[in-house]
């Protein structure tokens, strides 16, 4: 369910849309502050922006599928 989410949220053309860290984590369900904390760690990949962090919808569908990998 959330790959598709993630998936409809690509530009045109195949190219992979930039999440902002809000829609990440109503994405995942978890606090803003989680998903920032998460990218400055490196834990989460991320692009900066000068100030602004942005995520590629197409890393962030590999990140949820390395962690179900590790649960399962």
């Amino acid at each position: 369910m959330l790959s598709h989410r993630v998936a409809t949220s690509n530009g045109k053309n195949g190219e992979s849309a930039l999440l902002s860290a809000p829609q990440v984590a109503k994405l995942f369900d978890v606090p803003e502050s989680w998903v920032r904390e998460q990218a400055r760690l490196g834990t989460l990949p991320s692009i900066r922006l000068g100030h602004y962090v942005r995520f590629k919808a197409e890393e962030i569908q590999r990140f949820v599928a390395e962690r179900a990998k590790q649960v399962a």
